[in-house]
């Protein structure tokens, strides 16, 4: 029942991080949350609102940092923007990771990913992410891929947003609807 209000992001930054939030996250910040560094970790947000920016930001742009293996979790997410929104700098990961999703409720993108701007190298930086009974039930859009491959949409539930996915440039997405695998 608790209710804590962020005026700047909370930043994650470090490896083998635990974390459980069961309280409600409330800010007027760009990003209520960002990650920058997040190997083998298991982080759970119950509820996160903003009312200016977005909820949760994969922020990977330093020199050592990365955001790989890993295990998300959210309960229910409000937005201005981006309910996720994940950037990588040249040659920086955010890939295999799994979110376990509950509701998008607010907001004009589900889940924003573009990996557009690494134009040093030939491949995407943000691959083998995996979605996961994503409820797409309040946002604008949904999914957002900007030359971003191998993602995994498993089980959404879509039915207030105008889009489920929309790519572009050279993506490669795996989505699983009502057990009938459909690969575009």
């Amino acid at each position: 029942d608790k209710v804590y209000y962020v005026s700047r992001p909370i930043i994650i930054k470090a490896d083998q991080q635990h974390i459980e939030c069961d309280a409600i996250i409330r800010s007027d910040a760009e990003y209520a949350v960002e990650i920058r560094n997040a190997v083998y970790s298991r982080m759970y947000f119950a509820r996160i609102e903003n009312s200016k920016g977005g909820c949760i930001h994969f922020n990977v742009s330093a020199h050592d940092e990365s955001v790989a293996y890993s295990k998300f979790g959210f309960g229910v997410l409000l937005a201005k923007t981006e309910c996720i929104k994940i950037d990588t700098a040249n040659g920086q990961w955010c890939n295999e990771n799994q979110f376990e999703c509950g509701q998008f409720r607010k907001g004009k993108w589900a889940v924003y990913a573009d990996d557009r701007s690494n134009t040093s190298v030939d491949y995407s930086c943000i691959e083998g992410n995996a979605f996961y009974n994503a409820g797409v039930e309040g946002t604008e859009k949904g999914f957002f891929l900007g030359r971003v491959t191998n993602t995994y949409i498993i089980n959404p539930r879509h039915s207030e947003s105008s889009h489920l996915v929309t790519t572009v440039g050279k993506c490669s997405i795996n989505l699983l609807l009502k057990n009938v695998a459909t690969e575009k």
